[in-house]
């Protein structure tokens, strides 16, 4: 079997790790990367040595890294407006409220590279959470926003939050004692790891369990997008269907990380591009028609389009919607692509029966963006009171 080494550099901006480039040269990877240090947007390199075979890239060891000395440090806490009202642990463990606490921790969890399931089942990383003190103010504010739906006291949410945490710990550590009577798990032999769970493990903790050594497995990867693609090479073995939707649920999680998106479809020149091909590719047409943003995109896009992955298209519909109802130029270096680039986003959302994927929400952003745009263009030409008195001519029409 062919066996080549892959060097991948990796730089931190504003303390959030993601994929730049890969060389098949060390020294080449090694003085990129310090070249790299030296951009004042970046406060961190790695250099990540990679062996890579029919499987896929396989992670050996970090052989660079380096970091500046002082780094301007993010808001602990994320900005959230609603949170599942979760009704037991289970819940706390379900896609929904994943992504609630994803986003409530998306500084420490893109820091540290890891995604919220592993958080909840047994990664070292929810120690670290605990002593930092942030576990209190993310509970806290999903507390609040709790109460708000279900009106009752925000402290009466805490308590039961901490209740299902307190659940989870517990269940946590019952697992590990009944994986002392596993094997070791190897990717390779999946299939027989998951047969002797079924028959080692009670019944009502084998998921926790198969996510449990996951979580081992995607412990030593050191950025996001390794863990996608180790995540990647579990899902393309199409085994058991019910540890596939685990891991499936895994691969959900990674792609809410925007820097993981980004990574997917590098090498992107700008936001309105990766709206396009995201929006192709929840529509069932080819995103990616001249293979130029490789195999990790082609996978992902074949698990949604086949309909394997309906976590992942959810979370990646949310993010199509919420990006396109944003202010963030579709490309930030080229005002004058601005139109182009809305156009083909209008006909990219559009299925064969014009309807808009993700409804009248779609409809709604894109009309929004579309005045915005034609405001910017008046306002140019010295039009200003046209531009403001646009919102009322395009309500009438």
């Amino acid at each position: 079997m062919t066996v080549r080494i892959l060097y991948e550099v990796a730089v931190s901006r504003a303390r959030i790790w993601a994929s730049d480039r890969k060389f098949d040269d060390r020294d080449e990877a090694v003085a990129y990367a310090r070249w790299s240090l030296e951009n004042p947007r970046h406060d961190g390199v790695k250099v990540l040595r990679h062996r890579v075979t029919a499987d896929g890239p396989v992670f050996e060891t970090v052989i660079l890294h380096e970091e500046k000395a002082s780094a301007k440090p993010k808001a602990r806490i994320g900005l959230l407006n609603q949170a599942p009202a979760c009704a037991s642990a289970a819940e706390l463990r379900g896609l929904d409220a994943r992504l609630a606490i994803g986003r409530t921790l998306r500084t420490f969890l893109e820091e540290k590279a890891v995604t919220p399931t592993e958080l909840l089942h047994g990664s070292p990383h929810g120690d670290t959470l605990r002593k930092s003190g942030m576990l209190t103010e993310a509970v806290e504010r999903m507390a609040q926003l709790q109460s708000r739906s279900l009106k009752v006291p925000v402290q009466s949410r805490v308590a039961r939050i901490y209740e299902f945490l307190k659940t989870i710990d517990a269940e946590n550590r019952e697992v590990a004692r009944q994986r002392t009577r596993l094997p070791r798990f190897e990717p390779s032999r999946t299939a027989d790891y998951v047969a002797s769970v079924r028959s080692a493990v009670s019944e009502g903790l084998r998921g926790p369990a198969l996510l449990s050594v996951l979580t081992e497995h995607l412990a030593e990867c050191t950025v996001l997008s390794q863990k996608l693609d180790r995540t990647l090479v579990l899902l393309a073995q199409g085994l058991d269907e019910d540890f596939m939707t685990l891991v499936e649920g895994l691969l959900a999680d990674l792609l809410d990380f925007p820097s993981v998106l980004r990574d997917l479809f590098a090498p992107s020149p700008n936001l309105g591009d990766q709206l396009v091909r995201l929006a192709e590719m929840l529509n069932g047409r080819p995103p990616d028609p001249e293979g130029q943003y490789g195999p990790r995109l082609a996978a992902v896009t074949l698990l949604v389009q086949s309909g394997r992955a309906p976590a992942c298209a959810s979370v990646l519909l949310e993010r199509l919607l919420t990006e396109i109802e944003g202010a963030k130029p579709l490309d930030p270096r080229d005002g004058e692509a601005e139109r182009q680039l809305l156009d083909q986003l209008g006909r990219a959302l559009k299925d064969a029966d014009g309807q808009f994927l993700g409804g009248r929400r779609a409809e709604s952003a894109h009309a929004d963006r579309e005045m915005k745009l034609r405001q910017r263009m008046l306002r140019r030409l010295g039009l200003h009171d046209v531009a403001d008195a646009l919102p009322r001519t395009m309500g009438r029409v």
